[in-house]
This record gives structure tokens, C-alpha cells and sequence, in this order.
């Protein structure tokens, strides 16, 4: 028995929250009627449930079942290995995990014939918040952008294609970074090239292949899932724009600032009109403030989705600079 494809299907319900089917067609080589089948995984599954193309659930043992068993069946040679040493060691020291999967007894896997097998479990990398110093692209630093890596390992001899095909929800976009795709030869990473793995990207699904060759083959990814274009310059505008009107409100209804700008106006007809426009200005200034103050507070409040955590926080800037430019010119 052989694996022949292997589909990992990464569904984003929440930009915090995904959903994992690994999809792993295999096929009989042989005549021999298979009853049961083995899949290593480079890592644990949380939440691991097995189901075939039908939809059904499949039993499995645990890893420490499977393990025991191997143990009392490996038996050593003169130099003190056997034949399922190197297997061991890589399970005791959880880097590889087998998957022993009991097929229905109505079912088996016969000769030559090919099977889909789904594994589906729960987002197992921690979730990680992009930093703020990292954030600038694309108004990040706006938002809680969650950070998700990817982290595959496929073994020497295991020749087949592995397609990552990952989702945005609805009204997110996807930014990605491969950071590794290499092959292993005699213990030298050589770089894939951008035709071997190639990437389809439409801005809410992302899917990369790597090859179907016979060496070990390493691929690392990190990626963000983050709100759409037209919702991070609205969000942008939006909070700049009450920031900078906070600011300037706060500096117009300073008497001493407003002593500063007519003493730079030479012509008395001007120096009259803007007199009287920051008259009018300080005159509404405090209902200004609360509007600022207000707004501000009422976007807090309707903003609930994880993405906006961090806009949260950007939004008490002007309701701090309403608050201070409120203090400073009653005062004053």
C-alpha cells in the first residue's frame, strides 16, 4: 500500500479559528485484501477524527497501543537493532506519529484499488498576533491579525504530490510567506524551485503543491488572515481622520495657540475674519469635543469581531486628546 496524493484543506470559520482535513488517497498495490492500514503523520492531531470517502467514521488505535505492539515484535539482531528501531526511536522521541486505522470488515481495501481517507482535527500550531513592528503592510498595525504557520515534513521514498489549499471567511483576504521548500539530499537542503511548487492565489484561497519526488521534502509557511481591502481603509481613514480633527480642534481652542496663528497674519481684514472663526470655533468647542468623545466611544462599542481588537485601542486616542483639549481650554 501506497499513498498516491495528499490534499490538506485548512477552512478558516474565524480568522482565529481553522478547521483541518487532511484528504490522503492510497492505493493496494498487491493482491493481498487489506483489513487495516498505517499513515505517519509528522506531528499530533487534536481533536483527530478518521473518516473514509463515504463520510463514515473509522476506529483507530492510539499511538502508544501501536507502539507497544511494534516493540514486542521488534526483534533485535546481533547489533542490537531491528527492523523497527529507527520507527521507534522517531515515535518515542514524537517526531512521527502512526496512524493505525481499522477498515469495516465489509470493506476491506482490495488488490489494486484505491481509497480516500480524511483526517480531521483542530488547528494544532499556536496562534500567534502579528507584532506591531511587523504590521505596516497593508494597515496591519490597525488590526489583530493572527499568525499561522504551516509546518509539513514528507519522508524520503513517499513519492506523491501534497496540495495546501487554504480559505479565508467571508469578507477576509489571505498574505502569505513561504519560508522553506526544500529537498533533502545527503543531509543538504536544496531550494524548490517556484515551478516545482506552485502557487495559485486569488486574495481569499490559497493553494501550493509541492512535488512528487522520491527525497525527504521540508515546507514552512507562515500566513495572516486579515479583513478585506475596503474595510482596512475605511478603518484607516476613519480613525486618522477623528485623530487629526481632535488634534486640531484641541490646538483651536487654545487661547494661546490662537494668539500665535493671528500674529502671524499681517493683513487686519484677514487677522478679523480668522479672529472670528476661532471665536466660533472655541464658542462650540466643548460640544465638538463630546461628538469626538462620543463617536469614538460608540465605535468601540459596535466593533466585536476579533480582527478589531486592536482598532479598539486606537480609537481612545482622540477620545484622550478630546479629553485633554477639553480640560486645557476650561482651564485656560
Amino acid at each position: 500500500m501506497r499513498v498516491i496524493r495528499e490534499r490538506i484543506f485548512i477552512t478558516h470559520t474565524a480568522p482565529d479559528e481553522r478547521e483541518i482535513v487532511s484528504e490522503i488517497t492510497i492505493l493496494n498495490q498487491s493482491d493481498e485484501v487489506l483489513h487495516s492500514i498505517f499513515l505517519h503523520r509528522p506531528e499530533f492531531m487534536i481533536g483527530l477524527k478518521i473518516l473514509d470517502e463515504k463520510d463514515n467514521e473509522l476506529p483507530f488505535y492510539t499511538n502508544q497501543f501501536t507502539r507497544d505492539l511494534l516493540s514486542s515484535k521488534n526483534k533485535k539482531d546481533a547489533m542490537g537493532g531491528g527492523p523497527y528501531s529507527e520507527l521507534l526511536k522517531k515515535m518515542e522521541h514524537q517526531e512521527l506519529y502512526l496512524l493505525w486505522i481499522r477498515l469495516p470488515n465489509d470493506e476491506p481495501l482490495k488488490g489494486y484499488e484505491s481509497r480516500i481517507i480524511k483526517l480531521c482535527y483542530q488547528n494544532q500550531s499556536k496562534i500567534v498576533k502579528l507584532k506591531f513592528l511587523e504590521s505596516f503592510e497593508h494597515q496591519k498595525f490597525l488590526f489583530s491579525i493572527p499568525k499561522f504557520r504551516i509546518e509539513n515534513t514528507k519522508y524520503a521514498g513517499d513519492k506523491y504530490d501534497i496540495f495546501y489549499i487554504i480559505t479565508s471567511p467571508e469578507g477576509y483576504s489571505l498574505d502569505y510567506k513561504i519560508i522553506k521548500k526544500v529537498k533533502i539530499i545527503k543531509d543538504n537542503e536544496i531550494e524548490l524551485s517556484q515551478k516545482q511548487v506552485p502557487v495559485n492565489y486569488n486574495g481569499r484561497m490559497l493553494s501550493i503543491r509541492t512535488p512528487a519526488i522520491n527525497e525527504e521534502i521540508k515546507f514552512d509557511m507562515h500566513y495572516n488572515v486579515l479583513p478585506k481591502s475596503s474595510e482596512r481603509w475605511f478603518y484607516t481613514v476613519t480613525v486618522f481622520s477623528m485623530i487629526g480633527v481632535s488634534i486640531i480642534l484641541a490646538c483651536l481652542s487654545s487661547k494661546t495657540m490662537d494668539q500665535g496663528i493671528l500674529s502671524l497674519i499681517s493683513s487686519k481684514d484677514m487677522s478679523k475674519n480668522i479672529s472670528l472663526i476661532l471665536n466660533t470655533i472655541q464658542q462650540h468647542s466643548d460640544t465638538l469635543f463630546g461628538g469626538i468623545f462620543t463617536a469614538s466611544l460608540a465605535a468601540i462599542g459596535f466593533m466585536k469581531n476579533f480582527s478589531t481588537n486592536r482598532t479598539r485601542f486606537w480609537f481612545l486616542i482622540p477620545m484622550a486628546i478630546s479629553g485633554i483639549g477639553f480640560l486645557i481650554k476650561n482651564i485656560t
